[in-house]
């Protein structure tokens, strides 16, 4: 008895939330209905799509949807549309009655129809925490759009709708889409859930024809029943309305699955890891205070035992996470336990190119160390980029240099499967610099360049030097010494780095820039200074290469010796320069050694192969108890 009062109370609590979720369609039906019966002073159709928007905005004013769900609905709407203009058009169905606001025979108010879709699926994404697993976006997406596009082409091709829809199935063999209802937790394969909301979605397909907002060419004279092959149909359409619904949440970071951890009670290490419930989740970056906080642990953890950490600030953060960057994509990923966040971890998705690595970052609390959350957070992260379909990974690391063979960091590391790519050293420049120094350097340099003027700017670059600049800073990760990882060129474009400098701008960020340029007037080397905003009093070295074919004219002294000066003349009241650099790099160290940098701590590139990495995660994966720091 008790057990089936328990099964009753979910089951009310599940068909509560479903009538919460279907809140927006509901409303969508009723104003059919009441149109159909009360006389209006304008066309059916005008009032419905009237009623239809004050209908978005009014959920939107009472914060029932975000305004990136308004976004969606309407995204929705004009799917819905255009599929509604062919429909029509062909003569598969049609709208009866006039109305002002028909186009080709279609009331602008059909595409709410398919609105009300996405409004369902928003709405009950946030009222069950729904979240999915090994969702594969790209195949998703391609399939997707191949199932909308057989609506169109079936009728001069072969429908392909049940070959899609095995190949549908296919690519979400393994997803899984996690749900809560009262105090538990629950999964069922996605593709499931397409079938049940096509089947939820046919039998209100069914009450829009009864209540006349279109009818098939069988209900002209008399309603029937839709045929059960439009089920099939809805079932598909679906898989489009949720990528939309999922390229959303993948930004707002409620796309991927709570990874829960239980440690087994007879498992003492579990009880000492955990010390109870660990949650692993995705952090929703756009919520201020969970983010906040996410990047307090995380920032503690960086900082932990350093001394010469510089960091980027709280807004720097906000915006490297928030941004739509074309040529990667961040995840944020915290560990809770007990309510409590106390680890995190970032991943960067490289989307334009070095597409089989990406890199990511593990952090925990310094005051929950040694419980397995570091471990637990690399186990989620793996599942991350296996379910992304990238074989390496790679990561940063920072100790005193001589700890480098033993530090508890690198035997972390090693122990959860990594290996040391190379060693690059961290130095620090005490500013302000000696001018005579800088310029005798210079003058040095300057016998060996002479047919390569040097320029210095203040952030903006002119568009005479765009493209080649690109060109050459695409090859840093190329023609820098990285060990045993391999890059590819990068895919900036003069367009991507003006958006780049302009966020940087808004962030408040300088960044001086000096160049060497060849007889052809490009570039040919580069070096970059940045200064983060206020309060930090940090100078940040970022890139600075010589073209592989231009070496050996001094010009790597000639531009980092111009724009140290350039950063003197500006006064700005920092203390300090940061660069880091290979220690096989020669050249380059010798350069830094030269301007006056110390070795202080040394940063390890270490990477991780995927396919090795499984079996040695995979009772971490289970348990969460794996070597610690």
């Amino acid at each position: 008895m008790k057990r089936a009062g328990t099964v009753l109370a979910q089951a009310g609590r599940f068909l509560w939330l479903e009538a919460l979720s279907c809140l927006f369609p509901a409303c969508v039906f009723l104003g059919l209905a009441v149109a159909k019966v009360v006389p209006l002073p304008i066309p059916r159709y005008d009032a419905l799509l009237v009623y239809c928007l004050v209908l978005t905005f009014g959920f939107w004013a009472l914060r029932l949807e975000t305004w990136r769900e308004v976004l969606v609905i309407f995204a929705f709407h004009l799917v819905g549309l255009g599929l509604e203009l062919f429909k029509v058009h062909i003569g598969a169905w049609s709208y009866p009655g006039d109305a002002w606001t028909k186009v080709a025979g279609v009331p602008l108010f059909a595409g709410f129809m398919y609105a009300s879709v996405g409004s369902y699926i928003c709405q009950a994404w946030r009222r069950f925490d729904l979240r999915v697993s090994s969702y594969r976006p790209i195949p998703s997406t391609i399939v997707a759009l191949a199932i909308y596009a057989n609506f169109y082409t079936h009728y001069w091709l072969p429908d392909a709708r049940w070959l899609l829809a095995l190949l549908l199935i296919l690519v979400l063999r393994r997803c899984l889409v996690h749900f809560t209802v009262g105090p538990r937790r629950y999964r069922m394969p996605l593709s499931m859930t397409f079938v049940l909301i096509g089947a939820f979605l046919w039998a209100a397909e069914n009450a829009a024809t009864f209540l006349d907002a279109w009818r098939y060419p069988n209900q002209t004279s008399v309603w029937r029943v839709v045929h059960a092959d439009k089920l099939g149909a809805w079932a598909l359409l679906v898989s489009l309305s949720f990528v939309l619904v999922a390229s959303i949440k993948s930004q707002e970071g409620r796309l991927y699955h709570v990874h829960d951890t239980h440690p087994k009670p007879d498992d003492d290490r579990g009880r000492r890891c955990h010390r109870g419930h660990m949650q692993i989740r995705q952090v929703d970056v756009f919520d201020d205070a969970e983010f906040e906080r996410f990047y307090e642990v995380t920032e503690r953890a960086e900082a932990f035992e350093r001394p010469h950490h510089s960091s980027w600030s709280l807004d720097e953060a906000k915006l490297e996470f928030r941004r739509h960057d074309p040529t990667e994509r961040g995840e944020a990923w915290a560990a809770y336990d007990g309510g409590t966040m106390v680890g995190g971890a970032s991943l960067w998705l490289p989307l334009l190119d070095n597409l089989t690595k990406c890199w990511g970052k593990v952090g925990v609390d310094p005051d929950h160390r040694r419980r397995g959350i570091g471990a637990a957070l690399i186990a989620q992260i793996v599942t991350r980029v296996e379910e992304e379909g990238r074989t390496t990974m790679v990561t940063e690391s920072a100790y005193p240099l001589h700890r480098r063979q033993d530090h508890p960091y690198r035997r972390f590391a090693e122990a959860n499967g990594f290996t040391v790519a190379i060693d690059e050293i961290l130095r620090v420049l005490p500013l302000p610099v000696d001018p005579a120094m800088l310029q005798t350097l210079a003058i040095q340099a300057a016998p060996h360049h002479t047919a390569y003027p040097i320029e210095s700017f203040v952030n903006d670059l002119p568009d005479r030097l765009l493209a080649s600049y690109c060109a050459l800073r695409n090859q840093l990760g190329v023609d820098a010494p990285t060990g045993d990882v391999d890059f590819e060129p990068e895919s900036m474009t003069p367009q991507l780095w003006l958006e780049r400098i302009a966020e940087e701008k808004q962030l408040g960020r300088t960044r001086f820039t000096t160049v060497a340029i060849d007889e052809t007037g490009n570039v040919v080397a580069y070096t970059d200074l940045i200064l983060p905003p206020p309060p930090s009093r940090d100078v940040w070295q970022w890139g600075t290469l010589v073209h592989r074919n231009q070496r050996g004219h001094r010009l790597g002294m000639a531009v980092k010796a111009r724009n140290l000066e350039q950063l003197m003349a500006a006064d700005s009241g920092r203390v300090r320069v940061l660069t880091c650099n290979a220690e096989t790099n020669h050249y380059m160290v010798d350069i830094n050694v030269r301007l006056g940098f110390e070795a202080i701590e040394v940063c390890p590139m270490m990477e991780l192969r995927i396919e090795n990495a499984v079996g040695a995660l995979t009772e971490q994966r289970a348990q969460v108890s794996a070597a610690t720091t």
